[in-house]
């Protein structure tokens, strides 16, 4: 009987450390590099980054437009273009969305904040997961550059990886 309760007991608090790790952890002494004020949430899966002049999808490619809740889908790189190309989302129906390319993903990273890096109030439930970017590594035919979310790092990995995106357009 009491092994049960240790388990149970330890299931909770594995639970507990699970949902606390999805929240990001900042540095308060640092001032935001992504502030919610430079971003406009349309409420349609949609968030306009003023200072890139760049719209962005505001949850992970497979999960909730709007909440960002369910489960987020994984896709090699070739299939992640693709996947970007074919998306229609906003109140407007936006066609001309894209996979970003690394330096736009950049404009993202909250420098101040880890697991995730970045801005929570407009992309909530980001994954402290590697996400694809557009970019090739000129180097190597078979790799491309991905966004480590945990603390905004960027990697060359090869293209048959599986890896989340996130959807860009222009604004203008």
């Amino acid at each position: 009987m009491k092994v049960i309760q240790w388990l149970k007991m330890g299931f909770v608090v594995w639970l507990l450390q699970l949902s606390a790790a999805a929240v990001a952890t900042c540095n308060t002494s640092i001032a935001s590099t992504t502030p919610t004020s430079e971003f406009t949430d349309h409420g349609d899966g949609t968030i306009s980054h003023h200072k890139s002049a760049l719209m962005w999808s505001k949850c992970t490619v497979g999960s909730d437009i709007l909440d960002c809740s369910g489960t987020a889908v994984q896709y090699n790189w070739r299939a992640a273009l693709a996947q970007a190309e074919g998306s229609v989302l906003g109140e407007d129906d936006f066609r001309d969305w894209r996979l970003p390319s690394i330096k736009e993903y950049a404009t993202l990273v909250d420098r101040g904040c880890i697991t995730p890096a970045i801005n929570e109030v407009r992309f909530p439930l980001t994954l402290s997961e590697k996400y694809w970017s557009s970019s090739s590594d000129p180097s190597f035919q078979n790799k491309a550059w991905s966004m480590l979310f945990t603390d905004g790092s960027q990697y060359t990995d090869a293209k048959d990886s599986l890896f989340y995106i996130r959807l860009v357009r222009d604004l203008n």
